[in-house]
C-alpha cells in the first residue's frame, strides 16, 4: 500500500464513521443539523446574511457510501455560507487597497502568503470577500477542490476563483477540510457531475457530506491528526524503499561486475592456463603484426606498480594495461566538412544503451572517410568509447556499417586473443572510476594515452568466455527483476 493509499484508507474509515466509535451522549447529525438551521433562520432574521434557495433533496443515488444511524447527510450549502472572491478590475480604483489571495496561494492545508498582489475594494464588498479566521477556503479553478483553513489573526481579501465557506454554527470545520481532501483523491469533486472545469457555487452549495454530532467530528479529527505522523513515517520509510528499489538492478549489476574483474563470479580451471600465458602469446601476436606492417610499433608502457594495482586478483590472472593487450586507437579529433550525403560521422552523443543511433549523425564525403579510417577503421567486434563530454557508453560493433569516428577510442583485438564482450564489461564497470579523474575544466575528457596506460585484469581466454557468459545469465535477471519493479 502507497502513503496515499493508506492516508485515503485512513480519511475513507474516517468520514463512514469506522475510525471511531459513536456515543448516544453526543447526539445525532440529525439535532446538530436543526441546530444549524435555527442558527441559519436567525442570521437571516438579523439581516446578517441574505436568505438562500432551498437546497433540493438528497436523493438516493447520489450518497457515496454508508455511514452510522447516527449520522445525516447533508448539502454543503446547508450548513456552510458560502460565496467566492471579488474578480479582477484593473480599471476600477475605487474604495481602499488591500492584499488578495488567489488560487495560487492556496494550497492543501497551507498559504504561500509571499508577493501577495493588490486591487481595490470598496466599504460594502470588505464583508463579502474578506477571510477571518476559521474559514475555509476551496479552489473553484485550477486545482479544482483543493482546500485550507484560514488560521490567521489577520484578516485578508479573496480573488473569485476561490470560494469561501464559513459555518453557521458551530462545527468542527477541520473535520469538513478532510471531506474535500478526500473527496478531492476519489474524483468525488472535479469530475463529472459536480464541476467539470470548476467548482461554480452552485456545484459547490450541492456537494453531499456526511454529518456527525459535534463531538464526534472532534474525535474523528483528533484521531486523524494522531494517525496521520505516522502515515508521514510510513512514507519516508517507503521512498527509502522505493530508491532502493529503483537502484537495486543497477547496483546489483554493479556489483556482479565487480565480481566479474575480480576473479569471484566463476572459478578458476588450472586446464585453462594462466593469464600470463594469454599476455605472452598477445605479445608474439603484436611483434608480428608489427613485422608484417599492419600495426605500427607503439612505445613501451611503463611497469605496473603495487600502488597501481587497485584490488586483488586470482593467482592465474595478470594485470596488464589495456594497449598491451588491445591495440587501443582514436578517431579524428578535427571537424570535417559536413555535407547533405555520405558517411556517417559517429560521435559520442550517437553513443546510446550499448548500440549506435545513427539517426542524428552529420554525414562526411568518402575522401574524409578514407583519410580518418587509415588512422581508425571500425570493424565488426570493435569497442567504440567516448572520451569527451559524456565520458564512457562503451559500445561493441556488431553491423558492417561504414562509418567515421570523432573523440572516440577504438578498441580492436589482438587477433583472436581476447574476448571482447569481456572488455566490453570491464570498461563499462570502469567508466565512472574514469570519469573521476577525467581532465577538462569546461568539458572533460580522457586522453588516448590515459586509456592506453589504464590497468585491466586479465584472464585465461577460457575463463573470459566464462564469465561472459555467467553475466549474460545473471544480468538478464537484473532486467527481469527491473521490469517487475
Amino acid at each position: 500500500m502507497t502513503p496515499q493509499e493508506l492516508k485515503n484508507s485512513i480519511l475513507q474509515r474516517a468520514i463512514e464513521g469506522k475510525l471511531v466509535d459513536q456515543r448516544p451522549e453526543e447526539g445525532t447529525g440529525a439535532e446538530l443539523f436543526e441546530k444549524i438551521q435555527k442558527e441559519k433562520k436567525k442570521l437571516v432574521e438579523e439581516g446578517k446574511i441574505k436568505k438562500q434557495k432551498s437546497q433540493e433533496e438528497i436523493n438516493e443515488d447520489e450518497i457515496p457510501f454508508d455511514i452510522p444511524e447516527t449520522w445525516k447527510w447533508v448539502r454543503v450549502g446547508t450548513i456552510f455560507q458560502h460565496n467566492t472572491g471579488k474578480a479582477l478590475n484593473r480599471a476600477n480604483r475605487e474604495g481602499i487597497e488591500l492584499e488578495y489571495i488567489t488560487t495560487s496561494n492556496l494550497y492543501w492545508d497551507r498559504f504561500e502568503l509571499d508577493n501577495l498582489k493588490k486591487m481595490y475594494f470598496k466599504e460594502i464588498e470588505l464583508k463579502k470577500y474578506g477571510v477571518m479566521k476559521g474559514d475555509l477556503l476551496v479552489c473553484e479553478g485550477g486545482d479544482v477542490g483543493r482546500a485550507a483553513i484560514w488560521e490567521y489573526e489577520s484578516s485578508v481579501m479573496i480573488q473569485n476563483h476561490i470560494h469561501r465557506l464559513r459555518a453557521y454554527y458551530s462545527i468542527c470545520t477541520r473535520f469538513f477540510y478532510y471531506l474535500f481532501y478526500l473527496y478531492k483523491n476519489a474524483g468525488l469533486i472535479g469530475g463529472k457531475g459536480i464541476g467539470i472545469k470548476g467548482l461554480s457555487t452552485r456545484a459547490l452549495g450541492s456537494i453531499v457530506f456526511p454529518l456527525p454530532p459535534l463531538a464526534e467530528q472532534k474525535r474523528i479529527v483528533e484521531k486523524i491528526e494522531e494517525l496521520m505522523p505516522l502515515v508521514d513515517k510510513y512514507e519516508k520509510n517507503w521512498q527509502k524503499l522505493e530508491e532502493l528499489n529503483k537502484k537495486f538492478p543497477e547496483d546489483m549489476k554493479k556489483s556482479l561486475l565487480q565480481e566479474a574483474i575480480k576473479g569471484k563470479l566463476v572459478e578458476q580451471r588450472k586446464e585453462e592456463g594462466t593469464g600470463a600465458e594469454l599476455f605472452e602469446k598477445i605479445q608474439k601476436e603484436k611483434k608480428k603484426l608489427v613485422e608484417e606492417g599492419r600495426i605500427k610499433k607503439q612505445k613501451a608502457l611503463p611497469q605496473i606498480t603495487e600502488e597501481e594495482i587497485p584490488f586483488d586478483i586470482p593467482e592465474n590472472w595478470k594485470w596488464t594495461r589495456l594497449n598491451e593487450c588491445i591495440d587501443v586507437r582514436d578517431g579524428t579529433h578535427d571537424t570535417p566538412k559536413y555535407i547533405a550525403k555520405g558517411y556517417p560521422l559517429v560521435t559520442s552523443k550517437n553513443l546510446k544503451h550499448g548500440k549506435i543511433d545513427f539517426s542524428n549523425c552529420k554525414f562526411i564525403s568518402k575522401e574524409d572517410h578514407i583519410k580518418i579510417s587509415k588512422r581508425s577503421k571500425v570493424d565488426v567486434n570493435d569497442i567504440l568509447f567516448a572520451m569527451i563530454g559524456s565520458i564512457g557508453n562503451p559500445v561493441k560493433v556488431r553491423d558492417d556499417n561504414e562509418f567515421s569516428i570523432k573523440n572516440m577510442a577504438l578498441f580492436k583485438p589482438i587477433k583472436n586473443n581476447f574476448n571482447m564482450d569481456y572488455l566490453f564489461w570491464f570498461l563499462y564497470i570502469s567508466q565512472d572510476n574514469m570519469k573521476k579523474i577525467a581532465y577538462g575544466a569546461v568539458q572533460s575528457f580522457v586522453s588516448l594515452k590515459f586509456l592506453r596506460e589504464y590497468l585491466i585484469p586479465l584472464p585465461p581466454l577460457a575463463e573470459q568466455k566464462r564469465i561472459v557468459e555467467k553475466l549474460d545469465e545473471m544480468l538478464a535477471y537484473c532486467d527481469e527483476l527491473l521490469k517487475i519493479i
